[in-house]
C-alpha cells in the first residue's frame, strides 16, 4: 500500500485558468489537500474488461447517515501506460 498525497489551487481562490491549472496540475499546486491510501493487487483474468460498478444503496445509504458523504466533489482520474516485469504473456485485468 501507498500513501497519494492531492495537491491544488488555494481554498477560496476565484476560478479561473490558475486555479484549473494548479487543480489539475499537482507539479504546479501550492496547496496540500490531503492524501488517499492506495493498494495495488494483481488477479488472474481471461480477458481484458472495463466497468463501472454501482457500492449499492444501502452503502450510500450508511456512508451518507454516518456523515461520511459531504457536498464536495472529488475526482481521481487513473492511466496504465505500460505493464513491466510481467511473469507471463497472458491477458491481464486493471481494476480501479
Amino acid at each position: 500500500m501507498v500513501w497519494q498525497n492531492l495537491y491544488g489551487g488555494p481554498l477560496g481562490m476565484i476560478d479561473g485558468p490558475n486555479k484549473n491549472l494548479m487543480n489539475a496540475n499537482p507539479d504546479f499546486a501550492s496547496l496540500w489537500k490531503g492524501r488517499f491510501l492506495m493498494h495495488f493487487e494483481v488477479e488472474d483474468a481471461k480477458a481484458p474488461q472495463a466497468s463501472i460498478e454501482s457500492m449499492g444503496q444501502q452503502k450510500e445509504d450508511y456512508f451518507r447517515q454516518s456523515g461520511i458523504f459531504t457536498n464536495n466533489h472529488f475526482e481521481i482520474m487513473a492511466e496504465v501506460g505500460v505493464g513491466v516485469r510481467l511473469p507471463d504473456k497472458k491477458s491481464y485485468k486493471i481494476k480501479i
